[in-house]
């Protein structure tokens, strides 16, 4: 009896160690899974993290505010003639409260930079400029809505000033209003002087301090309504 109960207890105890050492190794297995396919992704993240730049310029237009690195400035465009500038300021993006458009005029270019001839001025204003001067020729570009005109030429024949008078090149015709009708004379251009077509932006100084600036074709007119 006492044999039977011996071989009972070691059978017990052989069972019991062997479901323990089971459980052990299952254990082993899984912390080693984790273990091994956790760091390959954390080792990939922090990469990520660390090894980041400056953000570039993103493809389309980032929120204002949204997070980014470094001072990029990136132009997005809002149609087919005006754009939006967005920069980042070190921490998060920040977009420009004014656009870009068509806001060139005969100041913009030189002889050293002008377009090619043929080529497209769609988003530019009507434009008529001249470059040079008349010792060397003198090069017209022209703006018609469409495309660029780029012609060197002589010297522009004189112009015809009211009824009687003609301005050379390097002149604008003026007219003083007058009760008694029209008062022409050819000053010189001061729009041409900054290479600018002729409007009352740049030619109004032609005009008395009470008087007002207006074009007419390539005439300004000087009038005072108060006098």
């Amino acid at each position: 009896m006492s044999r039977w109960l011996s071989l009972f207890w070691v059978g017990l105890f052989v069972v019991a160690c062997g479901g323990k050492s089971h459980s052990d190794d299952a254990t082993a297995t899984g912390a080693s899974a984790g273990t091994g396919g956790g760091n390959p992704q954390g080792g990939a993240g922090g990469s990520a993290g660390t090894g980041g730049g400056p953000t570039a310029c993103p493809p389309l237009e980032p929120a204002a505010g949204s997070a980014c690195t470094g001072n990029a400035c990136c132009n997005y465009s809002l149609d087919a003639c005006s754009s939006r500038q967005t920069c980042c300021n070190g921490a998060t993006w920040v977009v420009s409260d004014s656009t870009s458009g068509a806001a060139y005029d005969c100041s913009s270019f030189s002889l050293d930079n002008l377009p090619q001839d043929g080529t497209s001025c769609a988003c530019m204003a009507m434009l008529n400029c001249v470059y040079g001067d008349c010792t060397s020729g003198v090069t017209l570009l022209t703006c018609d809505g469409a495309v660029w005109s780029v012609k060197a030429q002589s010297c522009p024949q004189p112009t015809a000033c009211g009824p009687s008078l003609t301005c050379n090149f390097g002149e604008v015709c003026t007219a003083l209003e007058q009760r008694g009708g029209p008062v022409y004379a050819c000053n010189s251009d001061p729009c041409l002087q900054q290479n600018r077509g002729t409007s009352c932006d740049c030619a109004s100084a032609l005009c008395g301090a009470n008087e007002l600036c207006s074009l007419n074709e390539s005439t300004i007119y000087c009038s005072c309504p108060t006098c």
